[in-house]
């Protein structure tokens, strides 16, 4: 099973793997996802425009919050990924990402954020089809997938 869980937009993007030996296809997943994201959006015009504003934006405030405003830019998007990896956590914490919660069903958790909040016209239509960019590299990357399919079966209760 793949679950896919985000929002539309384009001001950063952030994508989970996991750091344990059980998931390491995870880690492979989110890196060729990570390329493809990136070179969607550099396909959509304006939208690496938008990004760098946003980073330069940022980068006035990190001197102030260094933690809050992390510089993580990949190809001139901001993907946050943990160094490491994530570890599996069972727990239903809201804080938790799906795969540290599922992480026998899940290859690919990640989300994309926009200042859409406000946005009308032209700049609405420019967030969206950042967002719709990060959309369309998750499809071509599972569209092109040679998938591995282990059976399981546990108790419940």
């Amino acid at each position: 099973m793949v679950v896919i869980t985000g929002c539309r937009g384009g001001g950063f993007t952030s994508l989970f793997y996991l750091g344990d030996e059980e998931h390491k296809d995870t880690k492979t997943v989110s890196y060729a996802l990570r390329d493809l994201i990136v070179d969607n959006m550099a396909k959509t015009p304006g939208v690496l425009a938008l990004n760098k504003s946003m980073n330069d934006r940022y980068a006035r405030f990190q001197r102030f919050d260094v933690y809050g405003y992390q510089q993580p830019i990949y190809k001139g998007t901001r993907i946050y990924m943990a160094l490491k990896g994530e570890h599996p956590s069972g727990e239903s914490d809201a804080l938790n990402s799906f795969m540290l919660r599922y992480p026998d069903i899940t290859y690919d958790d990640g989300y994309t954020e926009a200042p859409d909040e406000t946005a009308y016209g032209s700049f609405l239509h420019l967030v969206a089809s950042a967002g719709l960019a990060f959309d369309h590299a998750h499809l071509e990357y599972f569209n092109q997938g040679k998938y591995k399919i282990t059976r399981t079966q546990k108790d419940f209760f």
